[in-house]
């Protein structure tokens, strides 16, 4: 609960209660990383108007370059499948446990 409101208040938005849901799509994961080290994300793919829920590849991508950008500013791997197969992807405890790192630790930002 802690880590969520951390997050919360870093993003400035409110996570619903179901964090597999507000995690799944990776948006908000790849959002952490860029608030921690800007453009340390390139790319997200975000949901739109038109087209409001993302294609399992997008998710599976967003959790992805979340997952490499924790990488690159020094938070520690965990052991993981990866890619993971649905329905277990993403993992959420691995990204909660990435986003506890990435949140908690003296990451160093470098472009």
């Amino acid at each position: 609960v802690t880590l969520l409101r951390n997050m919360e208040s870093r993003l400035k938005v409110l996570l619903p209660d179901d964090v597999g849901a507000a995690l799944m799509d990776g948006v908000v994961l790849c959002h952490l990383a860029n608030h921690i080290c800007p453009r340390s994300v390139a790319s997200i793919h975000v949901p739109s108007p038109a087209v409001p829920k993302l294609s399992m590849a997008k998710c599976r991508r967003n959790v992805e370059n979340f997952l490499d950008a924790c990488k690159k500013l020094g938070v520690t791997q965990v052991e993981a499948p990866r890619p993971l197969p649905p329905p277990h992807f993403p993992c959420i405890s691995f990204s909660l446990v990435s986003c506890s790192k990435l949140l908690g630790s003296s990451c160093m930002c470098v472009d």
